[in-house]
C-alpha cells in the first residue's frame, strides 16, 4: 500500500511538500505469519521497517526493526463492515518514539488517514490518502 500525506501541524521546512509511506505485507492468507516491509516519511530521517508479523482475529501485530530501530506495532481492523482502522508503532528505545494512525476506508482499496507522530521533543500531525494494491 502507498500513502501520501502532508503535515498540518508540527511541520518543518522539509515537510512542506507531500510525504510518502509505502509498505508491503508478504504472507499467505490462511497462514498467520508474515513479513512487513516498509518505509515511512520518505525523504526525512525515518528508516526501514522489516518485521515478522502475526495475524489475530482483530488485526495484526509485529516486532522487529521499525523505522530503523528495534520496535513493535499493531493494526486493529475492526469488524468486517467497519470503515475504521487504527495502527500504532513504537520504536527507538532510547527516546521512545511512537506513532498512531487512524484510517477511514472509502472503498475496498482507498481511503483517508490521520497520523500523529511523537519524536521527542517534537510531534507532528498529518492528513492524507492511501491506496492498497
Amino acid at each position: 500500500q502507498v500513502s501520501l500525506h502532508s503535515a498540518v501541524s508540527g511541520k518543518t521546512d522539509a515537510e512542506e511538500s507531500l510525504l510518502l509511506d509505502a509498505s508491503i505485507w508478504i504472507g499467505k492468507r490462511d497462514f498467520p505469519y508474515g513479513i512487513l516491509l516498509g518505509v515511512e516519511n520518505v525523504g526525512l530521517q525515518d528508516g526501514l521497517t522489516l518485521a515478522p508479523t502475526y495475524d489475530l482475529p482483530w488485526g495484526r501485530v509485529w516486532a522487529g526493526i521499525v523505522r530503523g530501530y528495534v520496535g513493535l506495532g499493531f493494526l486493529w481492523q475492526g469488524s468486517g463492515s467497519s470503515p475504521f482502522s487504527l495502527q500504532g508503532q513504537w520504536w527507538n528505545e532510547d527516546g521512545g518514539f511512537w506513532a498512531a494512525e487512524g484510517r477511514i476506508r472509502v472503498n475496498e482499496r482507498s481511503g483517508f488517514l490521520f497520523k500523529h507522530e511523537e519524536q521527542n521533543p517534537e510531534s507532528r500531525q498529518s492528513v492524507g490518502v492511501y491506496y492498497k494494491f
